[in-house]
């Protein structure tokens, strides 16, 4: 579970990796205190300035020598891109369990998949000050505006959600 935490928050620091890149990372795409690495989906190149949290939880894995790879996912012997692949979408299946029992265990009642960490990421961003849509778009690596903001009005109903507890409050204080 701690790793699955890791590996989750990993994605969420780093605009939402899919867990099929975060498995192939090696040490290699490391570069000057940049994440650097071609996406599997797309094949568009990502280039991210790693941010504290983000080298807090490479910290935990450096010193353990997988071939290369960043995260203990994938199995150590060489393999061709076909079984590694296979091994990752495998895998992909057990995390997303662990992440359903950290939720449980947490109180979260949806659905919880590794996915979620791009969706997490953008409503984040989207929040915040710090990016407009424009921005977003380009941190998933979306072509066209019309998916980010397919993700971003996917949590209209939390917000709708937020904003009628926010006047039951108000209501109750009155």
């Amino acid at each position: 579970l701690w790793h699955t935490r890791n590996y989750f928050m990993f994605s969420f620091w780093n605009a939402g990796i899919r867990f099929t890149d975060l498995a192939f990372l090696r040490w290699e795409n490391i570069v000057d205190g940049r994440l650097v690495y071609e996406m599997g989906k797309n094949r568009k190149q990502k280039n991210i300035k790693l941010l504290p949290q983000a080298l807090e939880i490479l910290k935990h894995y450096k010193s353990d020598d997988r071939n290369g790879f960043i995260f203990p996912i994938l199995p150590q012997q060489e393999m061709t891109e076909f079984g590694y692949r296979k091994k990752a979408a495998s895998k992909n299946v057990i995390i997303n369990r662990h992440l359903k029992e950290i939720a449980n265990k947490a109180g979260i009642q949806m659905n919880v998949s590794f996915h979620i960490s791009r969706h997490s990421f953008a409503r984040w961003a989207d929040n915040s000050d710090a990016m407009d849509r424009k921005t977003i778009m380009n941190a998933l690596a979306h072509s066209k505006m019309s998916t980010t903001e397919r993700y971003l009005d996917s949590f209209n109903e939390y917000r709708l959600d937020e904003g009628m507890r926010k006047l039951a409050e108000s209501r109750n204080k009155g």
